[in-house]
């Protein structure tokens, strides 16, 4: 097959309307509505990739392997559209990783990505492949995982299972290339910051501040009075709350999460915008862990002060206090609270 698919992903449509009902089966009204209005914007370029495409199986379900530059693709998925969206998915999601966290080299070997067709054959292969983890695993609602080199995912709808592969990608690119342990906060807030997308002219274009999920959780938290406080925040991770199994906290984490980088991105008037971009480019190098030691013990509190606080502190600001106003009022006005 060589590469058929890529030379699909640079075809130009022969007009906007007809490019957005496409695109239909994949986002939905909203998001054809957002490419119709957008008939005059630039083409947005697709990244250039190589493919290859065989038959695989997972035990009496028939599949595909496709590989890229970057990744390989293992799917049960018997939506044959969206199962050939994913090679140019993926290497646009990679694009969007490398962005916003340069890689140190190429991985090698690639990514390898499982997107089974339902939740029963994902459990198998977690059961199966992850004994150890499983436990914890077997406690997500939906969706999937990353571990290292591999994410593995299952089919919930189109837009939702394009969503999760893009978060827990960012995960697996992180685990993959970056040896060194990130904080938290950072990974699951930027993770969520590449779960949201529209599709233009045929190539997926991300557009992190507008996460309508996580802005309804977040609100949602605003009107029970259920913040995180930041302190806590930037000392807990998802595989903790998940395991407390209380999915209001969930939901609460990964939307302050996402808030948290989208505030530090593109809050203030990038006040703290230069601070987070050196933290970028820091993950998974020795400075940014000691910079983060020698803010531990500077801490008021050194014994309490975690991993996640004292990155947060080393890169962000040391004035927690004023930090977790801002952050306060920020959330308020982005949930038009």
């Amino acid at each position: 097959m060589g590469n058929r698919k890529l030379r699909i992903a640079h075809r130009k449509p022969r007009a906007s309307v007809r490019a957005a009902l496409a695109l239909a089966w994949v986002c939905g009204p909203a998001v054809v509505a957002a490419v119709v209005l957008a008939g005059c914007s630039p083409v947005p370029e697709a990244p250039p990739f190589s493919l290859t495409e065989e038959d695989w199986s997972y035990g009496r379900h028939a599949g595909k392997r496709l590989v890229t530059d970057h990744f390989e693709i293992y799917t049960t998925l018997t939506d044959a559209d969206l199962r050939d969206v994913l090679p140019l998915f993926l290497e646009s999601a990679y694009r969007q990783f490398t962005s916003l966290v340069p890689p140190p080299a190429e991985p090698d070997p690639k990514l390898q990505t499982y997107v089974f067709g339902n939740r029963a054959q994902w459990d198998r292969y977690v059961r199966q492949n992850f004994p150890a983890r499983y436990p914890v695993y077997a406690r997500i609602s939906a969706g999937g995982f990353a571990e290292q080199n591999k994410c593995v995912v299952y089919y919930i709808r189109r837009i939702y299972t394009l969503s999760v592969v893009a978060h827990e990608g960012f995960h697996q690119y992180l685990g993959a290339l970056f040896p060194v342990p990130v904080p938290a906060w950072v990974n699951e807030g930027l993770a969520c910051y590449c779960e949201t997308f529209q599709f233009k002219k045929g190539v997926p274009v991300f557009t992190p501040t507008d996460n309508a999920f996580r802005l309804n959780s977040l609100r949602q938290s605003l009107a029970g009075d259920t913040l995180i406080p930041l302190k806590e925040m930037l000392g807990t991770d998802a595989g903790k709350v998940i395991i407390r199994s209380q999915s209001a906290m969930t939901r609460a984490y990964y939307a302050q999460a996402w808030a948290l980088v989208c505030m530090l991105r593109h809050g203030l008037n990038g006040k703290y915008r230069a601070g987070f971009d050196a933290l970028c480019a820091d993950i998974g190098t020795r400075e940014s862990h000691v910079r983060a030691r020698a803010a531990q013990i500077a801490a008021p509190d050194p014994s309490e002060t975690s991993f996640g606080e004292a990155v947060f502190r080393a890169y962000i600001t040391n004035d927690l206090e004023t930090f977790e106003r801002e952050y306060r009022q920020y959330l308020r006005t982005v949930a038009a609270f």
